[in-house]
């Protein structure tokens, strides 16, 4: 073997050496990496000025234009049904309790599956990004807004943005139990419209 090929030999020799003790050390570092730093992903959106996630393991999608069929006498946040792949999909809105115009384009955000999925109205699509449990911020943190309270599941800070992290398993049921509730004080609204037009009487 001349001396160029035996140099060649040890430069590739040296090499492998490199990277194998590279590879070791990331793998090692990354093992090391505490929880609440590892990134997780999530899709982000937005209604209004307000800022949800939720995270990326729930089967979602986003429909655009979409037909929503109404449906009479529901309450406000219910904006109606529609086909979403084969299934009929209740559709809801926060804009209203949150104080936004309904938007002009439908952005339809579905969360889950089949009989459990939700439709939620979105100002524009969604946006994959990525959180760690550093930037979760403490559970004494709630936010402002009460019917807010009852949807969200932990705040983040991210970007100079706060952040709310919808339950994509509950998101459903706290969501009926909203529109129940919308429907309920919609009710007593008119029994005491009624019972003053009938004392003036």
């Amino acid at each position: 073997m001349n001396e160029n090929a035996l140099e060649l030999n040890l430069i590739n020799a040296l090499g492998k050496l490199q990277h194998l003790a590279f590879d070791k050390e990331f793998l090692s570092n990354k093992e090391n990496i505490a929880p609440e730093s590892v990134p997780e992903q999530y899709f982000s959106f937005f209604i209004g000025e307000n800022n949800f996630i939720v995270h990326a393991s729930f089967f979602c999608a986003v429909f655009i234009e979409t037909p929503i069929a109404a449906i009479p006498n529901s309450p406000e946040i219910l904006v109606g049904l529609s086909n979403i792949r084969g299934a009929l999909t209740p559709i809801y809105q926060l804009h209203t309790a949150l104080g936004y115009p309904q938007p002009k384009k439908q952005f339809i955000f579905s969360i889950g599956k089949a009989d459990k999925a939700v439709g939620l109205l979105i100002d524009a699509l969604p946006v994959s990004m990525s959180l760690s449990m550093r930037e979760q911020l403490g559970s004494e943190q709630k936010p402002e807004n009460a019917m807010l309270k009852s949807l969200i599941k932990h705040l983040y800070f991210s970007g100079d943005k706060l952040w709310n992290l919808l339950s994509g398993d509950d998101l459903g049921q706290q969501l009926v139990a909203m529109a129940g509730q919308d429907k309920k004080q919609t009710y007593l609204g008119a029994a005491k419209v009624i019972n003053s037009e009938s004392a003036a009487i």
